[in-house]
């Protein structure tokens, strides 16, 4: 058995060595530095990009089965303060523990949960430091590790993990390090201060309440005191409210005159119970803050400063020091110091119940939740959109008056056909000397007038070719419908992708002020120098711009949609995520892109679109109806040549009244007849010009030749619509492929860029491959990002080519389901 044991053995170092050469200038002889970074995790399939699965104790527990070198058995204890009522971060404290210390131990976990009371700790930590089996304790509460801290020298290795404002609760310190025998903590020093600096910021105030647990607030006699005196520095009156199990006590005893409420360490209380109490708070209108993190922000309080990974952070560090005690370092002699990392976050629906307008240079800081209201009085599906477009839409508002104004022209050019009668009067007065009994000095006769056209070529064209005008108009409006469709479609698609853009872009600049938070630590252990750290405050400061130029394209693209749709451009809306599968209105685009990407169809697929989009083209009926007013025109300008212009009039004249000269009787009106009382007269009369001047060849040589350009203008057209067509079909297919592609994109980058994090943070790698993969990790979830919308853009054009827009047909007809 021994040589087989040498030759694994020597197997075993030669492994380590070929590891340990994939860095180069670590050598087996150099001390390995253990830093808070966040282990490597494994992607999950199907996992959204940025996220992955970590790996679970289990599965590494498996991992160091059958490891070579034996490992020594430990046994690790687990406090609690009691079960957990919110979330649970054990595992991931155990798994983390595993990861770091798992190759050189055999680690045995024992859990032990107190009842949240402090008798309940103390009996439980007495009970495991009491236990000769046990090697290390970790107190993951607040209540057991304020009793481990309080106790002095302990018999046996404790880590108190959770420890914050120590010097405030009168915690023992020296140097650094807890100075007390086997005692070992995580010290979360300042969090109050720099908390309320943030807090101050959002909503300024000068009265705040502090929330703590009732137990710590027992336990801690000086901590009211100790908090009075440390925010009086910052110019606040503070007031401390123990909280217990009942949420309407706890809200009840907030004083009334109260500005803030920040809620401190609550984890005695149920997720129901805390956000009752945050429901309360903000129906009082007061701003609040959280020092538990994220997940107090989503229940409804306004800021936190706490990162969402802070557990796993934690668990690296309890990690570390586990090791380094497990391998024969005193507690007492590791730094108690936990670096802050910030993590900004606001919920805008808190804000907007407290009628808060946090500063936009806060906001382009902050993780931003619930940034639009949750419900709203406009919400919109794409086809609901587009029906509103097209209901209230101005440009299609004014088309669709021009339209009828337009139609007047037909009954404007048929009048001319129609008899025309018009009444007069004339009042006649003369110089006596040439008065007579035909014409008197003084005359006054009243007639009505009748006329009408019997026959005129070009009065007879105008009504048709005015008809074909008002065709020609209503197929352009037809076409200018599915512009606005268009329209409304694309300013759909650009506020969602100019949503998810912005999406990236906040996400980017997290990702950047955690790598930041990794570059001062490297900095504390002498891994880098400071310079890292302004390299990376210079990088967020340029993902804050991009932030907010982010911010503007999607305001600019709301305000496009409100326009589209004849709304007040500032008002909100809501809008449902178009999604590819399982959509109705994506269906058959989907079918359309596939059969596109099919090459043995494609081509026959584009052909049967182009001759739909011809046969559909109300661009190309409008231009044909210009083509037959062309025609009809042509017609009649030749029809001049030998048709006569035919009309008839008849008058009807009655005598009002005459005077003077010649308006007597007599002898002379016996011989001349005067003016009769009533007479009438009736004529026809034809026309027809023998020389214009040359008046009627320019017109007909101009009439034939505006049709002749009219009718290449129309195959123009149809050429254009099929090269339309045809690129839009092509766009399609391709914007379709590269969904796949620039996923498959941003996930290869997601990867690369973790593990060169992960790199980073154990400082085997520098800043500029850090930056590389996060700049390439952008550019890729960006392509990732847009890639789907731009398919549903090009898909829109595809279906304005054609003439059809089957996401509003209740069946396709273009690619119908088989």
């Amino acid at each position: 058995m021994r040589p087989l044991y040498t030759l694994n053995l020597a197997m075993a170092l030669l492994s380590a060595a070929a590891c340990l050469s994939l860095f180069p200038g670590t050598t087996a002889a150099q001390d390995v530095t253990f830093m808070d970074a966040a282990p490597a995790v494994t992607a999950e399939p199907g996992a959204p990009a940025g996220r992955a699965r970590e790996r679970s104790v289990a599965e590494i527990s498996e991992s160091f089965e059958g490891f070579l070198t034996p490992r020594k058995p430990v046994v690790i204890g687990l406090l609690l303060d009691g079960p957990a009522l919110r979330e649970d971060p054990t595992e991931r404290y155990q798994a983390e523990i595993l990861e770091v210390a798992g190759k050189s131990f055999d680690i045995r976990f024992v859990r032990r949960e107190a009842d949240w009371t402090m008798a309940g700790v103390d009996a439980a930590l007495d009970g495991m430091l009491s236990d000769s089996g046990m090697d290390l304790v970790i107190t993951l509460g607040m209540l057991g590790s304020l009793q481990a801290c309080q106790r002095g020298a302990l018999p046996r290795p404790v880590i108190a993990a959770q420890v914050v404002e120590p010097r405030m609760v009168g915690l023992p310190q020296r140097d650094g390090k807890s100075g007390v025998r086997n005692l070992a903590y995580l010290a979360f020093e300042h969090v109050v201060q720099r908390d309320m600096a943030r807090f101050l910021e959002l909503a300024p105030f000068s009265r705040v309440t502090v929330l703590v647990n009732g137990l710590l607030a027992e336990s801690i006699t000086t901590l009211r005191e100790s908090l009075v005196r440390e925010l009086a520095t910052m110019g606040l009156t503070a007031g401390l409210v123990a909280v217990g199990e009942d949420p309407a006590a706890v809200l009840a005893a907030i004083p009334a005159d109260t500005e803030a409420v920040y809620f401190g360490p609550m984890l005695n209380l149920g997720d129901d119970a805390f956000a009752e109490i945050v429901r309360g708070v903000n129906a009082r209108r007061l701003p609040s803050f959280s020092l538990g993190g994220p997940a107090d922000v989503r229940a409804g309080v306004l800021a936190t400063l706490h990162p969402e990974g802070e557990a796993r952070r934690v668990g690296r560090r309890l990690a570390n020091n586990a090791y380094r005690i497990l391998s024969g370092t005193a507690p007492e002699s590791l730094a108690v110091a936990f670096a802050h990392e910030d993590a900004f976050m606001v919920n805008l629906e808190t804000a907007r119940t407290l009628g808060l307008t946090p500063r936009q240079d806060l906001l382009g800081q902050a993780e931003v939740i619930n940034e639009e209201p949750q419900t709203a009085e406009r919400e919109y599906t794409l086809a609901g959109a587009v029906r509103e477009a097209l209901a209230g839409n101005l440009d299609l508002s004014e088309k669709d008056r021009e339209l009828r104004a337009a139609a007047q022209n037909i009954p404007a050019a048929r009048a001319n056909l129609l008899p025309q009668v018009k009444a007069g009067s004339t009042y006649a007065a003369i110089d006596d000397e040439l008065a007579s009994a035909v014409q008197p000095a003084r005359a006054w006769t009243a007639s009505i007038t009748t006329t009408q056209l019997v026959y005129d070529e070009m009065a007879h064209a105008n009504v048709e070719i005015q008809k074909r005008l008002q065709a020609a108009l209503e197929h352009g409006r037809e076409g200018f419908e599915l512009d606005i469709i268009k329209l409304a479609a694309e300013a759909y698609f650009n506020v969602l992708r100019a949503k998810t853009l912005e999406g990236v872009q906040k996400s980017n600049l997290r990702r950047t002020l955690a790598n930041r938070s990794l570059a001062v630590r490297r900095a504390e252990l002498g891994v880098s120098g400071p310079g890292e750290v302004f390299r990376w405050d210079a990088q967020a400061a340029q993902n804050r711009i991009e932030v907010v130029n982010a911010s503007a394209l999607r305001r600019a693209a709301e305000m496009q949609f409100n326009r589209v749709l004849n709304q007040e451009q500032e008002s909100f809306f809501i809008l449902r995520e178009q999604g590819l599968e399982g959509e109705p209105a994506m269906d058959a685009g989907l079918r359309i892109a596939r059969r596109l990407n099919d090459e043995e169809q494609a081509r026959q697929f584009r052909d049967f679109l182009v001759a739909r989009g011809l046969e559909e083209a109300p661009e190309l009926r409008q231009l044909d109806e210009a083509v037959a007013a062309g025609g009809r025109l042509y017609t009649a300008t030749k029809r001049k040549y030998y048709i006569p212009t035919v009309g008839l009039q008849w008058e009807l004249k009655h005598k009002l009244d005459t005077a003077g000269k010649g308006s007597e009787g007599g002898l002379q009106t016996m011989i001349v007849p005067g003016i009769p009382d009533n007479s009438w007269t009736v004529g026809v009369q034809a026309s027809l010009p023998l020389y214009a001047g040359g008046k009627r060849k320019a017109d007909r040589v101009q009439a034939r030749e505006s049709l002749e350009q009219m009718k290449i203008k129309r195959a123009s057209a149809a050429q254009k619509i099929e090269q339309r067509i045809r690129t839009a079909a092509r766009n399609t297919a391709a914007a379709h492929a590269n969904i796949g592609q620039a996923r498959a994109a941003s996930e290869a980058a997601r990867k690369g860029l973790e593990l060169v994090s992960d790199g980073y943070g154990r400082g085997v790698l520098n800043v500029t491959d850090l930056t590389d993969a996060q700049t390439a990790a952008l550019v890729a979830e960006l392509g990732a990002a847009g890639a789907a919308y731009q398919f549903m853009l090009d898909l829109m054009e595809l279906y304005r080519a054609v003439g059809v827009m089957e996401f509003l047909e209740p069946a396709s007809t273009l690619c119908p389901e088989e």
